[in-house]
């Protein structure tokens, strides 16, 4: 089908990034959930003029839901697949099959003068010089379909209504050209 088989630089999604993502899809579906509790204690408060269920609203927007959409990042996360996301990894595509090399992450420093230097490592990496440690194949008939959100690729790797993903940011390609080659290549 392609002749050219394209290959991403490596680079790694922070876990903020792939939360926000996680939680836009998540709230696009279930916002109702979320703001169910606060409107009908808001409701309370002006029906019966009781300021208590003005404070009520403000508790549960503040200190109950923050920790519920924790539980739904990590229920997201945790799951097997979409591992990958956090560890530098590349991403290539021969047309036939999606291959991801997952590497070591550099080790920090351990320095004393190093210990207040922030150490979080970038978003992007250039390839490292080593073997990679771990390397997926996914057939690219075993898709479940590509979003795209902010700059990133979302290829959804499961058919569940918000599946485990392989994230891939725009920047990661070394062209424009590639990049539409690439999503030519995973959509057919």
């Amino acid at each position: 089908m392609h002749d050219n088989a394209i290959t991403t630089a490596t680079f790694r999604i922070s876990p903020a990034s792939y939360a926000a993502i996680i939680m836009r899809r998540w709230l696009a579906i279930w916002w109702w959930a979320v703001a169910a509790l606060p409107l009908c204690s808001i409701a309370a408060a002006i029906l019966m003029t009781d300021i208590r269920y003005l404070m009520l609203a403000l508790v549960l927007v503040c200190l109950v839901i923050p920790p519920a959409l924790l539980i739904v990042y990590y229920y997201y996360a945790l799951d097997p697949k979409a591992r990958v996301n956090i560890p530098p990894h590349s991403v290539g595509c021969d047309g036939h099959t999606l291959t991801i090399s997952e590497y070591a992450a550099p080790q920090p420093d351990s320095n004393e003068e190093n210990d207040n230097v922030d150490t979080t490592p970038q978003r992007e990496f250039t390839s490292p010089d080593d073997a990679p440690v771990a390397v997926s194949k996914i057939p690219l008939s075993s898709l479940y379909g590509i979003r795209h959100s902010r700059g990133n690729i979302c290829i959804n790797l499961d058919n569940r209504t918000i599946p485990p993903m392989l994230i891939i940011p725009y920047s990661a390609f070394p062209s424009s050209a590639s990049l539409r080659e690439f999503l030519a290549m995973i959509k057919n």
